[in-house]
């Protein structure tokens, strides 16, 4: 291009870039400028609420498992504590009729009742504190 083609291009060029820039100095008017605050503080207070109900659900959530996890503990402690309680009871019961085998006649024979008993009334227990636990076994 020759210089005298480069005017009216550049002229163009400025003027394009002049026009498209105006609009940058120019002042918002305050209802414009309150109207988009307006819109912030809503679409802030409605992403706001969005996150609270989504904390809030997953809270719930969360609590319902901690819920049935505690559940479960309990009942699965009750179940093992009651097994341990029927064999410290047979270990007893085992222990006592051998103690019984030092007596002679009606007195073993008392001693033997006595164990079973025993017995009976530990494994008994056993069951009922479960139960107490873990009405719904």
């Amino acid at each position: 291009m020759n210089t005298i083609q480069k005017g009216p291009v550049a002229l163009l060029a400025i003027g394009i870039l002049s026009f498209a820039t105006a609009g940058c100095d120019r002042q918002v008017s305050a209802e414009q400028t309150q109207a988009a605050v307006v819109d912030a503080q809503v679409k802030g207070a409605e992403k706001i609420a969005k996150a609270a109900r989504d904390a809030n659900e997953s809270t719930m959530d969360a609590q319902q498992k901690a819920d049935k996890a505690n559940e479960r503990l309990t009942r699965e402690s009750a179940e093992a504590t009651r097994k341990v309680r029927i064999v410290q009871a047979d270990a007893d019961y085992q222990v006592a009729i051998e103690k019984c085998g030092a007596f002679s006649g009606d007195q073993r024979s008392v001693c033997k009742k006595q164990a079973e008993a025993d017995v009976a009334t530990a494994k008994s227990d056993a069951k009922s504190e479960e139960r107490a636990v873990n009405p719904n076994p």
